[in-house]
């Protein structure tokens, strides 16, 4: 007798191994990913203790030769043991694998087996089809046939022999007997793939244990996915990233339906909905795919043939479903549900399809994160079509866990959700990078106008030096050849007199004339030198450190800087004592005018003055930094030297 074994692993070292990556690694992600694995695999320990409570057993050395018969209507179990005897049933394949794609027939499957072994043995028939309609087994007792139990998803889960995802025969055989098992399956109309495993119960344990703790790893890699796409929603609230969350729940309950977990877990005791539940779930997850990627391109706009064809997809993802019910439930005729499987196998490759046509013409328009798309239904795109495939009957692939299908739809789903990471990145470099080119142009069009500025002070100092001040100069010179004797030439001269230094200042403040062979700080000594003995308001003039950061164009923003705070000052303050302090920093200059006035009253709201001084500072990278109260104001500029 020939019995199909898996490897056993050690729970220990599982956990040694998950608890090591867990501490060497520094990325969060990679620490979150064992915990849930380890959380999911223990959510199924309740049923894998209860199997190991029975004790295991060696094998029997025999051969199994599994044989099948198929007819168009039921026999009785003693007919189809009667032509067993007779040698009138086909021989299976030693794999097990029996694939009739979508078939009319019922199936009998029947085979001997002996135990040679001193002790009692309870065996473990396996059928690896979850979605059997009705199933039975006999067992021979001497010259009588006796039923193991009557079951498949179109009955309660609890009305199986034994409690397990897949249909699950245990068969006690005694010391020495030799018995022939005979298995009834119903699946007609539909698509029938069987693969049958027999195994003693230790290494069915073995079996339940590493299917399970397969699942665990499955689903814990889903669920950190979610949960990381529905933190990353929770903060950036793009749309993309809550659609993708109920995508993965989507492509969770597709997993457990693939395998008849749905049944088991989630609706017991509802068999009506084992039939149609992987239609729902396989068209919603097709269609929530298909939400994601239009979010995901939703830069590129669609041409008019792919958006009909999508919409078409989309249509037949709610569609197909809600036929599901008639043609199963209600009129279950062959060709029907023929047709039916055939436009829903149809639907599923045309829009996986569509949606690695949409990516390719992405990628090839140099948008990178569709390669990540690409990759991911390359993947998804394989293993629906060998699953298809072999539910049509075209090819004959064991049972694995996870199956082609299964690993595509974890791969996809891991990979989608980086290439969403890596297209929110590009996003944000791209908005930093236009940001940039915003902040340049801004800066261009600031000192454009700052240089304007300057260039159109510069023009008026001249004039108003050259043009007015030869003017009145001229005008006094004739005043005084004038007739006007006494006090009214006195009065007179003293206006022109004060006029001509008025202006002078004024040509001074915009651009002095010694400015180009002066350095900032001399300019501004001599300067607040002349304004003391010419205004009521005492300045205090203090500089230190070097002051060769600066080139003389920025050196004359800053001179306007301050005669613009002194202007202010002089104006507005109604104090007696101002300071002005330059102080050259290793990094930054720290300019500070503080005076001992009645304070600004909402500095909020600023002058013409105060924005000039604002667009300067900002200009040379500054931040300036404002204290008023009642009892003066302080103004405090740091500018940091530029490195070019």
């Amino acid at each position: 007798m020939v019995f199909f074994k898996c490897p056993v692993y050690s729970k220990f070292n599982l956990v040694f191994c998950i608890l090591s990556i867990m501490r060497s690694s520094k990325y969060w992600l990679v620490k979150i990913i064992p915990l849930v694995i380890i959380a999911i695999t223990a959510a199924f320990q309740p049923l894998s203790a209860q199997v190991m409570k029975i004790s295991g057993l060696s094998n029997p050395k025999h051969d199994l030769n599994i044989f099948y018969l198929e007819d168009s209507i039921p026999l009785q179990p003693k007919e189809v043991l009667s032509q067993f005897h007779e040698g009138k049933l086909i021989k299976l394949a030693n794999s097990g694998i029996l694939n009739k794609g979508i078939t009319p027939y019922y199936y009998w499957f029947v085979f001997e087996i002996k135990n040679d072994l001193a002790d009692n043995t309870t065996i473990m028939w396996e059928f690896s089809n979850p979605a059997i309609n009705m199933m039975e087994v006999f067992k021979t007792d001497g010259d009588t046939l006796r039923s193991l139990g009557l079951t498949g998803d179109h009955f309660p889960f609890r009305q199986r022999p034994y409690h397990f995802h897949l249909f699950t025969y245990p068969v006690k055989l005694t010391p020495g007997e030799t018995s022939v098992l005979l298995a009834f399956v119903d699946k007609r109309n539909e698509n029938f793939f069987v693969e049958q495993r027999l195994f003693l119960m230790s290494d069915f344990v073995s079996h339940t244990s590493y299917l399970y703790l397969a699942f665990g790893v499955c689903f814990g890699i889903l669920l950190a996915v979610f949960f990381f796409n529905l933190f990353i929603f929770s903060i950036s609230f793009d749309k993309i990233h809550f659609w993708y969350s109920i995508y993965l729940v989507l492509t969770l309950l597709q997993l457990m339906t693939s395998e008849g977990l749905d049944f088991q877990f989630l609706y017991p005791n509802i068999p009506a909905l084992s039939d149609v539940s992987r239609f729902w779930s396989g068209s919603f997850v097709l269609l929530l795919l298909i939400v994601v990627m239009e979010l995901f391109y939703k830069q590129f706009p669609l041409n008019v043939l792919f958006k009909r064809m999508l919409t078409a997809v989309k249509a037949g993802c709610v569609l197909l479903p809600l036929l599901s019910l008639p043609v199963y439930h209600y009129y279950p005729y062959v060709t029907l549900k023929q047709y039916f499987l055939l436009v829903f196998g149809l639907n599923i490759i045309a829009g996986i399809s569509l949606v690695t046509i949409i990516s390719l013409q992405r990628a090839w328009a140099g948008f990178r994160p569709a390669w990540f798309y690409i990759g991911a239904t390359f993947m998804l795109f394989a293993g629906t079509i060998l699953y298809l495939s072999n539910m049509y009957g075209f090819i004959n692939m064991s049972k694995t866990v996870p199956n082609v299908l299964q690993a595509g739809m974890i791969v996809e789903a891991v990979v989608i959700s980086f290439g969403i990471l890596y297209r929110y990145y590009l996003f944000r470099k791209e908005n930093a990078d236009l940001l940039l080119v915003i902040e340049k142009e801004r800066v261009g069009h600031t000192e454009a106008v700052i240089k304007m500025q300057q260039r159109e002070q510069k023009r008026i100092a001249e004039d108003l030096h050259d043009e007015l001040g030869s003017s009145l100069a001229t005008l006094k010179l004739k005043l005084q050849n004038s007739e006007l004797q006494g006090n009214e030439l006195k009065e007179i001269v003293d206006i022109v007199d004060r006029a001509s230094a008025n202006t002078r200042n004024i040509a001074h403040n915009l651009m002095p004339p010694e400015f180009e062979g002066t350095d900032l700080q001399t300019l501004l000594s001599g300067y607040y030198r002349r304004l003391n003995m010419e205004t009521a308001i005492t300045f205090h003039f203090h500089s230190s450190g070097e002051e060769h950061y600066f080139n003389k164009d920025e050196e004359l923003m800053l001179y306007r800087i301050v005669m613009e705070l002194t202007n202010n000052i002089l104006k507005h303050s109604g104090g007696r004592e101002a300071t002005i302090q330059l102080v050259y920093y290793d990094d930054h200059l720290e300019l500070m005018a503080e005076d001992d006035g009645h304070g600004m009253a909402e500095h909020g709201n600023m002058g013409i003055g105060m924005k000039n001084i604002k667009s300067r500072v900002d200009y040379l990278n500054g931040v300036m930094r404002i204290d008023t109260s009642p009892r003066g104001t302080t103004i405090i500029i740091s500018i940091v030297y530029r490195t070019f």
